[in-house]
């Protein structure tokens, strides 16, 4: 079976097996180590571990626990430490207990431990007791639990603890033979694998050195063949009349023949030192560039090339390339000028050829008798959808709607029995569709046969062109006797109506038969007549706006139409579409609107009030006289449309002036005063109104302001109220001064009256009467300054 592999095969078997055979050594190994050193962790783990923790236990037990007692009685340790001692013994002992029962336990050793687990339990509850004596010091019931506890014997507990110690050397013991046991398995098994894979390699080694050996044998007797057959070879290539030649991977010559030699013009020694782009035209090589080590497996390459003499010239070489294993080319050239310029030759006289059947009008083709297409243009391709592939296995029949065929059989027999024939059909292209063509045919020899030369011109725009055309003109009678606008049309030879729609006769009063018997001379006043021939000389290719020009209806009544026309060409005479459009009423509005604007400019023109217009942007629009002499006088500045009122408003006044702009804007009516300090340090007043401006739909457009000098009313309202506030004074002064008089004409009263009573009772007391007259004295006098003062005050 092994001298079916090459020697290649059988080296990789080798190199196979002795791997495999380290690989498997190496798992199997592996597999016993993990072995033994799971035995070492459990010899450390379940056997040393567990022995230390025994140890604590029985040490405790023996250091701590069973003589501290008699240590107590002794006096060694006081009641406390001994308490504190016995705790922490039984803490350590149950935590090492605890440990080790959670190891793994043999069947031997797990029910010497549930042994042990009952007499522990025994001794935690003494010990407990131990503990209550010694944190009561109670010296007799120690001493009671020393007699009662304690004997010469070993403590159960220690004997059962030291049991469990024995058993873990034994079953480390164990595990320690165990392991033993595994290694020396190991080691012998070791031993013969080792001996068994050296058996079978050397083996094979021998096997495949002599396969080798031979291997060399027949290779020497190869080289041998190959070295004949390569002069054989060289022979052949000399002799060859192509130039052959071999490359290298980076497209260095290696090899040329003479035939090579003598087709580009160099020497074999000048060849050997140039790589093959230095023979390529240059030009090519921009376009086409040469791709070196190029991968040909079990082909080979043949194209056409370009190459460069050794004198300049250019010539044309078709190559073929064939690749070796060792990444060589042999390439094969052959010169094909001569059969290049054959080739053009015959490519300019089918192109000269196609380029005329091309260039005609519609479609093009030629046929035999039995419809068989032979030559044909594009326009055919096209027009059918077929591809040039498609149309090589179809007749002329495949390409006709079916109900046409009759026409066109009819046609073809006219062509070859008349020498000439036209006929309509519908040429059917390749998704279905049915186009009409305009056909002619006309019979001629082609390759020794009788055969039809035929053109089509595809009809279907004309046809749609007339369909249109019609549909075009039912279109424009309709626009035109339907529309709601009056329309007339007019010859322009002799101004004869040719024709009017409905709204025309209704706005003129005419019927439509009379309009058609009359000229539009008569619809016009005849001052007006030379004003017409002038408009009728103008040209109107387009829509041309001729203005406003009177009309007398069939009643007598003049109105003014606006007239847009269009010159057009109906039926073969030059015609003027009229269209028009009544504005007698639109003019009288406008005539009203400028008379009222005239008023309205008079107006604002005399007077006292300052108007401006805004737009939303506070652009001033209009204003009159005496806005700009308001602006003149209080901001220095002439006025002009387009100006900002934020260009030279005061800024101190300006945000407030914005919050009432904004309010305008929204609707909003806003009035208010406002003063201004002039030079001479007079203040001058002006009332301000601001108010929207709308349109129909109360859309704001923009905002008015009117101003209005206030200043002498405000004046007369100063000084009324300073009046106002002379006369206020004078009354608190009245009132003042008649209080006071008051004041001094009580006491004399009451003096009066005091001594009136005593008088009554000694009406001839003279000392009264004295005193009477004195106090009437002092009356006369105060009224007599009351007076004074009043006419003081007045004054």
């Amino acid at each position: 079976m092994l001298i079916k592999f090459s020697a290649s095969a059988k080296l990789y078997l080798l190199i196979f097996i002795t791997a495999a055979s380290l690989i498997g050594l190496g798992l199997y190994g592996i597999n016993d180590l993990k072995e033994m050193n799971e035995n070492t962790r459990t010899l450390y783990a379940d056997r040393v571990l567990c022995m230390r923790q025994l140890a604590n236990i029985r040490y405790e037990y023996i250091a701590e626990v069973l003589p501290m007692a008699r240590n107590v009685k002794d006096q060694i340790f006081t009641f406390s430490e001994a308490g504190k001692r016995v705790q922490k013994a039984q803490q350590i002992i149950n935590t090492n207990w605890h440990d080790y029962n959670v190891t793994y336990l043999t069947p031997e050793e797990e029910l010497l431990a549930k042994q042990t687990e009952a007499i522990k339990n025994q001794t935690d509850k003494t010990y407990q007791n131990l503990e209550s004596i010694l944190s009561k010091k109670d010296t007799l019931a120690l001493s009671s639990f020393i007699r009662k506890e304690f004997s010469t014997e070993p403590a159960p507990i220690i004997v059962k603890v030291t049991q469990l110690m024995e058993l873990q050397t034994r079953v480390s013991k164990q595990v320690y033979n165990n392991s033993k046991q595994i290694f020396q398995s190991t080691s012998k098994k070791f031993i013969l694998l080792i001996l068994l894979s050296l058996v079978i390699a050397i083996s094979l080694s021998f096997y495949i050195i002599k396969n080798i050996k031979k291997l060399l044998d027949d290779r020497l007797k190869s080289n041998k063949i190959i070295k004949e057959s390569e002069e054989k070879y060289r022979s052949l290539i000399e002799q060859a009349s192509d130039a052959i030649y071999l490359v290298d991977h980076k497209g260095n010559f290696t090899d040329v023949n003479e035939s090579m030699c003598k087709m580009t013009g160099y020497t074999n020694e000048e060849l050997l030192l140039l790589n093959v782009e230095d023979i390529v035209d240059p030009n090519q090589l921009k376009t086409d560039p040469l791709i070196h080590g190029y991968h040909l497996p079990d082909r080979s390459l043949v194209r056409e090339r370009r190459l460069v003499r050794k004198d300049g010239t250019i010539f044309d070489v078709e190559i073929n390339v064939k690749q070796f294993n060792d990444n060589k080319m042999l390439v094969i050239a052959r010169d094909i000028t001569d059969r290049k310029r054959a080739e053009e030759l015959i490519l300019k006289e089918k192109q000269l050829s196609d380029a005329i059947i091309n260039s005609l009008p519609g479609i093009f083709y030629l046929r035999n008798e039995k419809g068989k297409l032979l030559r044909w243009n594009q326009s055919l391709e096209m027009v059918t959808g077929y591809t040039a592939q498609e149309i090589e296995g179809l007749t002329v029949r495949d390409m006709i709607a079916p109900e046409d065929f009759e026409i066109m059989n009819a046609a073809a027999e006219k062509v070859f029995n008349d020498g000439y024939a036209m006929a309509e059909a519908r040429v059917k292209t390749k998704d279905g569709a049915k186009i009409p063509f305009l056909l002619t045919g006309s019979p001629i020899m082609f390759e020794n046969q009788l055969c039809l030369i035929g053109t089509g011109i595809d009809i279907l725009s004309r046809i749609k062109a007339e369909a249109e055309l019609r549909l075009s003109e039912q279109k424009y009678k309709l626009l035109f006797e339907s529309n709601p606008s009056p329309m007339l049309m007019i010859a322009k030879d002799d101004m004869s109506i040719i024709a009017a729609n409905e709204a025309l006769t209704v706005l003129y009063g005419y019927t439509g038969e009379e309009l058609l018997q009359m000229t539009v001379k008569e619809l016009r006043p005849a001052e007006d007549f030379e004003e017409q021939l002038e408009i009728f000389r103008t040209e109107a290719s387009g829509s041309t706006d001729l203005g406003v020009i009177r009309v007398i209806r069939k009643d007598g009544s003049t109105i003014f139409v606006h007239l847009n026309a269009h010159d057009i060409m109906f039926e073969g005479r030059a015609v003027r579409l009229a269209l028009i459009t009544d504005v007698t009423e639109r003019l009288k509005a406008e005539e009203a609107l400028k008379k009222s604007e005239a008023n309205l400019q008079t107006i604002l023109k005399t007077t006292d009030t300052a108007y401006a217009l805004f737009d939303l942007e506070l652009k001033a629009q209009v204003f009159n006289q005496k806005a700009i002499e308001f602006v003149k006088h209080e901001y220095y500045h002439l006025p002009k449309k387009g100006d900002g009122l934020v260009d030279f408003f005061p800024l101190e006044r300006f945000p407030q002036f914005m919050n009432f702009t904004r309010a305008v804007l929204k609707g909003n009516n806003i009035n208010y005063e406002i003063d201004y300090l002039q030079a001479d340090g007079l203040v001058t007043w002006y009332y301000v109104s601001l108010f929207p401006i709308t349109n129909d739909s109360k859309e704001i457009l923009g905002m008015m302001m009117s101003l209005y000098d206030i200043t002498e009313r405000k004046n007369a309202e100063h000084d009324l109220k300073s009046a106002y506030d002379r006369i206020q004074s004078h009354i608190n002064s009245i009132k003042d001064m008649a209080w006071k008089q008051s004041h001094l004409i009580r006491s004399p009263l009451a003096n009066l009256k005091g001594l009136a009573e005593m008088l009554k009772e000694d009406p001839s007391d003279a000392d009264v009467l004295n005193f009477i007259q004195n106090e009437l004295d002092r009356m006369d006098d105060i009224i007599i300054e009351m007076a004074d003062v009043s006419d003081y005050d007045t004054n």
